[in-house]
């Protein structure tokens, strides 16, 4: 291979090929490929008498190609093939090594490595040393290169490798500083759910991406993972989960000298798992003096009692199909009890407060007189709390004296009981975290009530485990997409027992107005007696079978903005308009299908519509009636092709207003209505028709309402709406003046009851056509709105049916006002 330099002659190839039909070696193969030395000298063997085609090409060359006729004699002669390098372009590569000194530059080698067009492979390049400064490059000619990668090699295990594309204009390829990375490493830190750091499972695997082995080496640091000795590829981490279901983690790694890789990941906890808990005092100081109590106690993995690393730590034993229960206690402050019931999060941080809090007061009894007695002292949170602090006191009171310490210094509501009696006093107090004594002043005990009940099942049998419930009435009843209330965070309530009997204890002596009683049970629809008598000795709470509405709510196609939106509305008796309660609008997590069990029975609509509704056209709606204990399903999918438009009226955009559009004028409740903001509007169309008629409302202070019997705001029929349906945009162009009919008092006056006739309109099925219809007169100033162009005839008649007036109005281009004496 003749006229082509050495680094040309690195990268091409020599392909030799028999002519077809034509005898030759090469064992048979049709195609050899072969590499030249640096000298252009290739030695083909194996060759007979023949005709050879011998083709060359390499980035850096122009393609060439010639036929070789080989005879006996001519077998060892060598065949002159001329090269021509191609057009080349001048290639530069820069960078510098940061953070190096003087002496650490030597035995740091570079390789660049050049991704050409054309060429699957990249072109590398022989290695050359690092400049003493730490600076690389290179100034080369080469043909087509998209972009480079260099490699930064050292005599230890630093490196760094960087990828460079070509951008716009010459190739000019500068890395910048670059910095030298050890070998890539993994740090992973695990969490789940409630918690936002866990320790790594038990029994990790880690596998190449296809299931092949690996020599990395995982250890633990703290409760974090660490993967040593990765190579470039990805990695696919492994453990058994909760019920033995295998979970895994995927991770990649992009460069040889990644450095470290850092990643979060889920893992679900295991039934039993041991977790670190920070115990500190009120002002966020930790007490290294505090003790957990618990029952079972699990320590980390590979942590013995007495290790080190355990010092100054707290574990607690956290199950997550059972109740977690455990205490912290500390001196001098009050225990903190902690109870977490299954599936929940246990709380990571306990603050204990200290037992310093002293009280005094004076207490009363039920008559006024001064209390002599034992009193006992509690205190609830204000919402229900997985932490309780501290024990109910019990004092001893004499001539109503009072003096007690130990209570919690927090926010409470701290209940005065005496000892035997059903008289209490519930006063919420704030005391402070401080051994001053605080005075309560007067502490008066007054009378309570008590309801007490069974609650049954439908068959008659009793309801153990039933919570039974005080509540406002507004908040009792259970219904399609409204969190119900919960239960655990009103302050009277009870659970029945065994045979299904419940008492309600400590309630006041009048309830707020409108309050219910209400038994519940999962699996079954709740018992509410609304507005409940004290004077009733017992009462019988009947659960219903569960009552379940499936609601299957959307669109065919989604409207893009937020203009429309789905209610809901529950009637209880659909011939009592008072039993309607508006449910509010369903928002996009409700579309699809869901279902609602033990809601209450009664008749549910959905309705859809603009949110910035045009009053006189209602709401599309569904609806269905649910019995008592039945099974409803409500579908309402919207239909049609959201479409965006342009409205225009009397030749002006509409700045704020209405398009209403129907396939059927006379058809009620098959109008969609679009909102107009900035003359634009998007709307879904009626499904399924090939014809429509359109009406544009402007929004205005005296709004104009659309008659079509009075012919206001007519609709007329939109040209090619098929097709620009088809096309997503549909502009509405249409015209509409107002006739303001002023007429003199004298003309009512001399003849009242009279009546206004003029031409009304009736949809035929095809077109609106014109039948003369009349109006009582009842006020001397009549409007008409958005009437179309054209001229209307008006006669006024007395109440006998004589004529008194008749004119001609022509609407054209403006409103009208006429007066008429």
């Amino acid at each position: 291979l003749q006229g082509a330099s050495a680094e040309a002659l690195s990268s091409a190839r020599l392909s030799v090929s028999r002519i077809a039909e034509v005898p030759a070696g090469l064992d048979g193969l049709e195609v050899h490929r072969y590499e030249p030395g640096a000298d252009g000298r290739v030695s083909i063997g194996g060759l007979q008498h023949g005709e050879y085609l011998l083709s060359v090409d390499g980035p850096l060359l122009q393609s060439f190609s010639a036929d070789a006729t080989i005879f006996e004699e001519n077998l060892d002669e060598p065949l002159g093939l001329p090269l021509q390098l191609s057009d080349e372009e001048v290639v530069s590569v820069s960078g510098l090594i940061g953070g190096l000194g003087p002496f650490e530059t030597r035995g740091v080698t570079v390789v660049e490595r050049y991704f050409i067009s054309g060429r699957e492979e990249p072109l590398a390049m022989p290695p050359y040393p690092l400049s003493s400064a730490g600076v690389f490059g290179s100034i080369r000619k080469l043909r087509g290169v998209e972009a480079v990668e260099v490699t930064i090699c050292t005599t230890t295990e630093r490196g760094e490798q960087a990828f460079r594309s070509r951008g716009e204009g010459p190739p000019d390829f500068d890395f910048g500083e670059l910095r030298l990375r050890r070998p890539p490493h993994a740090v992973l830190e695990f969490f789940t759910r409630g918690y936002s750091v866990v320790p790594p499972p038990l029994n990790l695997g880690l596998e190449g991406e296809a299931g092949s082995e690996v020599s990395a080496r995982m250890r633990l640091s703290g409760d974090l993972l660490m993967i040593d000795n990765l190579r470039m590829g990805r990695y696919v981490l492994r453990w058994k989960g909760i019920d033995g279901e295998e979970e895994s983690f995927l991770f990649e790694v992009r460069n040889k000298f990644g450095g470290e890789i850092r990643g979060r990941v889920e893992r679900r906890l295991l039934p039993r798992e041991a977790l670190e808990i920070a115990i500190v005092d009120s002002r966020g100081a930790r007490i290294e003096t505090a003790r957990v109590i618990q029952d079972e106690t699990l320590l980390p993995l590979g942590l013995e009692p007495g290790h080190p690393a355990l010092e100054n730590r707290f574990f607690v034993t956290v199950k997550t199909r059972e109740e977690t229960s455990f205490s912290v206690e500390a001196d001098g402050y009050l225990p903190a009890f902690v109870t977490v019931p299954p599936g929940e999060v246990v709380p990571r941080r306990i603050v204990l407060y200290r037992n310093d809090t002293r009280v005094m007061g004076r207490v009363l009894d039920t008559g006024g007189e001064p209390f002599t007695g034992i009193l006992e002292i509690d205190w609830t949170p204000r919402t229900p709390a997985l932490i309780r602090y501290g024990q109910p006191i019990v004092v001893e009171v004499l001539n109503g004296r009072l003096q007690a310490e130990g209570l919690l210094p927090q926010p409470r509501d701290f209940i005065f009981r005496p000892k035997g009696s059903s008289s209490f006093l519930r006063r919420r107090l704030a005391l402070p975290e401080e051994r001053r004594l605080v005075d309560l002043g007067v502490v008066r005990l007054g009378e309570t009530r008590t309801l007490k009940g069974f609650a049954y099942l439908p068959d008659g049998r009793p309801a153990p485990g039933a919570v039974v419930a005080l509540m406002p009435i507004d908040r009792a009843y259970r219904y399609p997409g409204v969190d119900p209330i919960d239960l655990a965070r009103l302050e009277w309530k009870t659970k029945t027992d065994e045979q299904g009997a419940f008492e309600l204890g400590e309630l006041p002596l009048v309830l707020p107005p409108r309050w219910a009683l209400v038994a519940r049970l999962a699996g079954f629809s709740d018992s509410i007696e609304e507005d409940p008598v004290f004077e009733q000795v017992s009462r019988e709470l009947v659960l219903a079978p569960e009552t379940v509405i499936e609601l299957n709510i959307g669109y065919v196609n989604k409207p893009g903005g937020d203009h429309y939106a789905f209610a809901l509305e529950f009637q209880a008796d659909p011939a009592d308009p008072g039993s309607r309660v508006d449910l509010g609008e369903l928002p996009p997590e409700f579309y699809g299908l869901h279902r609602f069990e033990g809601v209450r029975p009664g008749q549910y609509r959905v309705k859809w519509g603009l949110r910035d509704a045009y009053e006189p056209v209602p709401p599309a709606w569904e609806d269905v009636f649910l019995p008592v204990g039945g099974l409803a399903r409500l579908n309402f999918v919207v239909e049609g092709l959201v479409v965006r438009g342009r409205a225009v009226l009397n030749g002006l955009p509409v700045e704020k207003g209405w398009v209403i559009l129907t396939h059927n004028p006379g058809e009620n409740g098959g109008a969609r209505v679009g909102r107009v903001l900035a003359g634009e509007f998007e709307m879904v169309d009626p499904p399924n028709v090939l014809r429509a008629w359109a009406a544009v409302i402007p929004e205005e202070k005296d709004q104009a309402r659309q008659n079509i019997y009075r012919g206001e705001a007519l609709p007329v029929e939109v040209k090619n709406y098929r097709t620009s349906v088809r096309a997503g945009f549909l502009e509405v162009s249409s015209a509409g003046y107002d006739i303001r009919l002023e007429l003199g008092k004298d003309l009512l006056l001399r003849n009242p009851g009279s009546t206004l006739s003029f031409d009304h309109w009736e949809w035929d099925g095809r077109r609106f056509r014109d039948v003369e219809d009349a109006e009582l007169i009842e006020s001397s100033r009549i409007t008409f709105g958005l009437l179309l162009p054209g001229s209307y005839r008006f006669t006024i008649r007395s109440e006998t049916g004589s004529v008194l007036r008749q004119f001609t109005v022509p609407l054209k281009g403006a409103d009208v006002i006429l007066p008429i004496r």
